[in-house]
């Protein structure tokens, strides 16, 4: 036969480096019904710098500081 004296097709565009035109078909569900995976990825963004203190604990603190002095004031003859 003369297809024996040429390789095949597949064989033939690997030793020649060239690409096959063989067409890619879709796959096209029954159901109509297509699963898209997402995989989440993390958005990293700059670090924000947290005070050690809140603001209501140095308001707090503020107002003890206060009361403290007023006793003090108090006590003192």
């Amino acid at each position: 036969m003369s297809g024996d004296n040429q390789p095949s097709s597949a064989t033939s565009s690997l030793s020649t480096g060239s690409v096959s035109q063989t067409e890619i078909k879709p796959i096209i569900p029954s159901q109509h019904i297509v699963i898209i995976e997402e995989r989440p990825y993390f958005v990293l963004c700059k670090p924000k710098l947290l005070p050690l203190k809140s603001i209501a604990l140095l308001q707090v603190e503020n107002i003890q500081r206060d009361a403290e002095e007023k006793i003090k004031l108090m006590q003192q003859p």
